[in-house]
């Protein structure tokens, strides 16, 4: 086949594999397949940042204000956006999305060469991570966003900028509070090279935002969920017993697969460019295993390698290998077809879902429905009549569907009890994704709750929405 024919192939088939997530993503929010934890955490978190009333809004999904669970200020960066988009329910998530482009242009810019070289090694490596893939499947979370400052962090690292490296270190506090714990580790790579003016300077970055994190953000704004916190307690408590169950309940599997593609290509690199201490202290490789080291602890601790919490993992490896001389390393065919295999295999689990979605109608727990989407539509039109302070009590699908600014939205997860609600939308067919209740335990809200109605605006097979005033006694 001719050349420029297979790079116009493999160019349609980047494009298709990018816009891929995007597009199963939409479907799955247009059947209601998405559930509002946590995706409706964030969008409500951003649709009431977008109205500039207040800087940390209280989140009625997660009972928490916004900031007092997680800092990461980068969503403030998507209200705009939202709010450009007419809070279109698939906003954030063509944010999200645009963060994954950039990241893939990012790479693709700076490694032209080295893709024209080896172009489908380069396609398999940048679209076919399982953990990138994982986040963007599970949004909407500014941590999946970083990965485009990974890169730049990864790519600054690689070419010895200390500048770049600087910009993308403070960029990242601002995407989740586990980064400066990275960048504190980053700071001991410059140390091991005695550039002790970098190290100092990414050591005093990172102290400080981890002090924000573990006291400061506290006395700040007021009471926060301190992960960090809970898990350094259960560490000092006892860390044998905590120690042991860590090593029982550990998720090994997850941990493999994060990782597993990327060994072949960087050793590769590594067995060519290291042949001593020297090289090794220099080398971007032992910087980057500094700054992954710290993240890869925090994350054994919390035993979570997937979904979202893997994104960062993913972004970090890709460009690793990507900004590496691996284009010059890749000379054995067999080697070369093994690595393009690892990388397929390591993300096809993703595609696996996409597909089934497209060609089999199903989307993990939830069947596609046609009159689902259509009601779906009635339920939106019933909400613009409802006043702004109404307190809505939503199971889990249809809620970022339904979702305004300023909106008392109310799950049974984490939402606040009330005494009272004036609305309750229930997805009453079982197609949807309504965790963590099941139609049974729905179906009893409705007839329990159905006397308490001053008017059915909806009450079909797939959706029971009512007006009027029902107590919490009906629904929990």
């Amino acid at each position: 086949m001719n050349y420029q024919i297979k790079n116009k192939i493999l160019l349609i088939l980047a494009v298709v594999l990018c816009l891929l997530p995007l597009i199963h993503m939409i479907r799955s929010l247009t059947f209601n397949c998405m559930s509002v934890v946590d995706y409706t955490i964030y969008q409500q978190a951003i649709y009431d940042l977008s109205l500039f009333e207040t800087w940390n809004p209280f989140n009625t999904i997660r009972n928490v204000f916004i900031f007092n669970e997680h800092f990461d200020p980068v969503i403030f960066l998507a209200a705009p956006f939202v709010r450009l988009l007419s809070y279109t329910p698939s906003s954030l998530l063509i944010f999200e999305w645009l963060w994954y482009l950039a990241f893939a242009l990012f790479i693709f810019t700076k490694q032209r060469e080295s893709i024209q070289k080896h172009p489908l090694f380069f396609v398999a490596l940048i679209l076919f991570s399982r953990s990138i893939l994982g986040g963007l499947l599970y949004p909407a979370h500014p941590v999946t966003w970083a990965i485009l400052p990974l890169a730049y962090l990864v790519y600054s690292l690689s070419k010895d900028s200390f500048k770049g490296v600087l910009i993308a270190c403070i960029s990242l506090c601002f995407f989740k509070e586990t980064f400066p714990f990275g960048i504190f580790g980053l700071s001991f790579a410059f140390l091991l090279r005695k550039q002790y003016q970098r190290f100092l300077i990414l050591f005093v970055i990172s102290t400080f935002f981890i002090i924000f994190e573990l006291k400061l953000r506290a006395i700040l704004i007021g009471k926060t969920i301190g992960y960090g916190n809970q898990f350094l307690g259960n560490i000092i408590s006892d860390p044998i017993i905590y120690g042991t169950k860590i090593l029982k309940e550990f998720h090994y599997k997850d941990f493999f697969k994060v990782f597993f593609a990327y060994l072949i290509p960087v050793f590769l690199v590594a067995r060519k460019e290291i042949k001593n201490l020297t090289q090794l202290r220099h080398h971007y490789f032992t910087s980057v295993l500094c700054f992954l080291l710290p993240l890869i602890a925090i994350h054994i601790i919390i035993n979570r390698y997937s979904y979202h919490h893997a994104s960062k993992f993913g972004a970090v490896m890709i460009a690793t290998v990507a900004f590496s001389n691996i284009k010059n390393h890749l000379t054995n065919k067999k080697l070369k077809f093994l690595c393009i295999l690892l990388l397929i295999i390591g993300g096809s689990s993703m595609y696996t879902k996409i597909f089934k979605n497209f060609v089999f109608n199903k989307i993990t727990a939830c069947s596609p429905s046609k009159e689902m989407r259509s009601t779906s539509q009635l339920v939106h039109n019933s909400i613009s009549e409802l006043p702004l302070n109404a307190k809505i009590y939503t199971t889990g699908g249809i809620g970022a569907k339904v979702l305004r600014p300023n909106m008392s939205l109310h799950h049974h997860r984490w939402s606040p009890l009330e005494d009272f609600y004036d609305v309750i939308i229930l997805e009453t067919s079982g197609v949807s994704n309504t965790w963590p209740l099941d139609r049974t335990k729905i179906l009893s809200i409705k007839n329990k709750c159905k006397e308490f109605s001053d008017k059915i605006y909806i009450n079909t097979e797939h959706i029971f929405m009512a007006k009027g005033k029902f107590p919490q006694s009906c629904i929990y």
